[in-house]
């Protein structure tokens, strides 16, 4: 657990809950959920117990965040998550919590490659819905489905099989995950993002932009 701070309430959780932003304080260029999920692996969640700092990753079939959780921290029947932390401009989602079996299900095992070791129990977050700026999205639109399905471990493997230092990652370091929009690599400062130029719509495409990063990192 990275942090928890007490005494935070609640309040109900509707998308009408959350202050409007002005036109002002808008960002940019919103990304959409998916997106935002990808960028990151950490966040903040709020519940009736409190906020807590967490880290996430996230299910290639649900496309939901998976967290993990000390007993300290499960109260209420609904959270929220802040990505990557609680602030007017970040991606809110609402979701209820499922209790997932490690011994069951690999998103667990995912959660451990990318962080080590858990805490005492896993959940994953269903998304009812989400809110980024002054956007608000349905559950189904909020959710990052990995389109690369049993492709990904071919294009871990071959990450970890070159020099990731030639990328500019430290020695130690090694690939745990590859979407359609980049690459996640643990190393000893943490969970390090590589984008793609472009997003990938296939697996093939997604092995032609592992190959181009590859390609340079050795040139």
């Amino acid at each position: 657990m990275l942090g928890i701070r007490r005494g935070f309430l609640l309040p109900a959780l509707s998308p009408r809950t959350i202050p409007a932003m002005t036109p002002d304080s808008k960002p940019a260029s919103p990304l959409p959920p998916a997106q935002v999920l990808r960028a990151h692996t950490t966040g903040m969640l709020l519940s009736d117990g409190g906020a807590t700092q967490i880290r996430y990753v996230i299910d290639p079939i649900t496309g939901e965040p998976v967290i993990s959780l000390g007993p300290e921290n499960v109260d209420g029947a609904e959270w929220v998550l802040c990505i990557p932390e609680e602030a007017d401009t970040a991606l809110r989602i609402a979701a209820t919590p499922i209790v997932l079996d490690p011994t069951k299900d690999p998103a667990c095992d995912r959660w451990i490659g990318y962080h080590g070791t858990p805490e005492q129990f896993f959940y994953r977050l269903f998304t009812s819905w989400a809110r980024l700026g002054v956007e608000v999205f349905d559950g189904p639109e909020a959710r990052a489905i990995s389109k690369l399905g049993r492709a990904e471990v071919a294009l871990v493997r071959k990450l970890n099989a070159s020099a990731l230092v030639q990328l500019g990652f430290p020695a130690g370091s090694r690939t745990v995950g590859v979407d359609e929009l980049g690459v996640d690599i643990r190393t000893p400062r943490g969970v390090e993002r590589l984008p793609f130029e472009t997003p990938a719509t296939t697996s093939d495409e997604a092995a032609e932009h592992v190959d181009s990063l590859l390609r340079k990192g050795a040139s």
